[in-house]
């Protein structure tokens, strides 16, 4: 089996042991143009490759927990890398440098299948049997790869740019049938269906990573995703996804706000009573709050998630680990 190819840059050196005992080689250097090589480097020596090409792909930017460098948007980082390999956090961290690899990985191989069968397809267009086979190796790969570009690694939830593409094509659909609805009953009352939308953000997060690391942090991030991907609180058509750091937004099609705090009601006191350990073995707890608001298929996404932002800051303000909905805060305050 062909190793998959890693290349370091001089700071990262003493990975290089680990990184090929878990079956990697590393190249001593690598071509601007090479797309199918990541790039580990430490956040330190971004300036140093930030002009080369496939910068957002390609390239995985280790940086450590004490580091202030401030990333350009969009770049994959791996935070809390150690000093060394004899950092009591190594094992833990290096685990989760493998799975980001393992997914890097199998995304450049599903694009360099994709683009094979491809080329193909056009070879073989005689055979239609050929041609058969290979349109279904094809979806099946573009369905595999919208599936990677589109999760949130960490936590299994869609990221950010696919939830707002979700969410349109979600709105469309909803438009679509309620004008349906309207068209074969003239005369009666227009249909509005209403939606819901819920921020929620983890609460002294920041905390967390400060006191017990950013794997730590880490692995709380990852529990809520295991909660929230098992549809044992949201049903498969809501769209959850990771807003951003601690935050998560969902969208609950063709509910009000109240029906919308059952399940945020019963995702709070859930992870409530989950006992989380520190890298020491401590126990410890977490929460979060949760701001609610209602909105119909014309309204602007941003306008909707302002409401949710500024019921899940009331939350905040009256002493986390609640949800709010916007409807009821004083007007006063809003």
């Amino acid at each position: 089996m062909t190793k998959d190819a890693v290349f370091i840059d001089q700071k990262l050196y003493w990975l290089r042991s680990h990184l090929e005992g878990a079956g990697y080689e590393l190249v001593p250097k690598v071509d601007q143009t090479d797309n199918q090589i990541v790039r580990l480097i430490m956040d330190s020596s971004f300036d140093t490759y930030k002009d080369e090409p496939f910068l957002l792909s390609r390239f995985l930017i280790l940086k450590s927990s004490t580091s202030r460098k401030k990333l350009p948007s969009g770049l994959l980082v791996l935070e809390g890398t150690p000093k060394d390999a004899h950092s009591p956090s190594f094992k833990i961290w290096f685990s989760h440098l493998l799975v980001i690899l393992r997914i890097l990985y199998r995304e450049f191989e599903c694009e360099s299948r994709l683009n094979s069968y491809i080329a193909d397809s056009f070879q073989n267009i005689i055979d239609s049997q050929i041609l058969a086979n290979q349109k279904e190796e094809i979806e099946k790969l573009n369905k595999e790869l919208s599936l990677l570009s589109s999760t949130d690694y960490l936590t299994g939830l869609f990221n950010r740019r696919a939830f707002f593409e979700i969410l349109a094509q979600e709105k469309k659909r909803a438009r679509e049938f309620y004008q349906k609805v309207d068209g074969a009953s003239p005369g009666a009352a227009s249909t509005t269906p209403t939606f819901a939308c819920l921020m929620m953000d983890i609460d002294h997060f920041k905390q967390i990573n400060d006191t017990h690391g950013h794997l730590v942090g880490d692995q709380v991030l990852k529990r809520i995703g295991e909660i929230l991907t098992s549809r044992q609180i949201f049903r498969d058509r809501d769209i959850v996804a990771r807003y951003g750091g601690e935050e998560i937004v969902a969208v609950i099609p063709e509910a009000d706000e109240k029906k919308a705090q059952v399940p945020a009601e019963k995702f709070r006191e859930t992870l409530s009573k989950i006992v989380f350990k520190t890298l020491d073995g401590n126990p410890f707890v977490v929460t979060i709050s949760i701001g609610i608001t209602e909105f119909t298929l014309d309204e602007d996404d941003d306008r909707v998630i302002a409401r949710a932002d500024k019921a899940l800051y009331t939350a905040k303000k009256n002493g986390r680990n609640q949800s709010v909905l916007y409807s009821e805060i004083p007007s006063q305050n809003c």
